[in-house]
């Protein structure tokens, strides 16, 4: 899997911005309408209130431990580096590619904030093949 970091300077009202899957187009995050692209894989936050998955595609559930979208996971795990590492291992193809949104702040205090939006850029290949 291939991660791409991402400096965000400034987030929306929301602490979103917007962000589009390279493979379909879709909004998948930010102001106004958006959803999930059929080619994301997760998408997980880390930073601000608790740690969590906001989707999480099926094929992914099996190297969670039964944590699904919406849990809280302990900050002090080392749970979601054993998942990319799991999901990694998997990743035969090396289709994956995630996309780290890295966000610092201050509000009393410094804060920082990652959002990881996970993309399957063979989606539209597999899709046509029935994979």
């Amino acid at each position: 899997m291939q991660n791409v970091e991402l400096d965000v300077e400034e987030l929306g009202e929301n602490c979103l911005v917007d962000f589009y899957c390279p493979v379909t187009g879709q909004k998948i995050m930010g102001e106004g309408e958006s959803g999930f692209s059929p080619a994301t894989a997760f998408v997980y936050s880390d930073g601000v209130g608790s740690d969590s998955f906001s989707h999480l595609a099926d094929e992914y559930k099996q190297f969670t431990n039964g944590i699904g979208v919406g849990d809280d996971i302990p900050a002090d795990d080392d749970f979601f580096d054993n998942f990319c590492a799991a999901v990694d291992k998997d990743d035969a193809q090396g289709s994956l590619v995630l996309f780290v949104l890295n966000f610092e702040g201050t509000a009393c205090g410094t804060i920082s904030m990652n959002i990881y939006i996970c993309i399957d850029m063979a989606y539209s290949a597999k899709a046509e093949i029935g994979a």
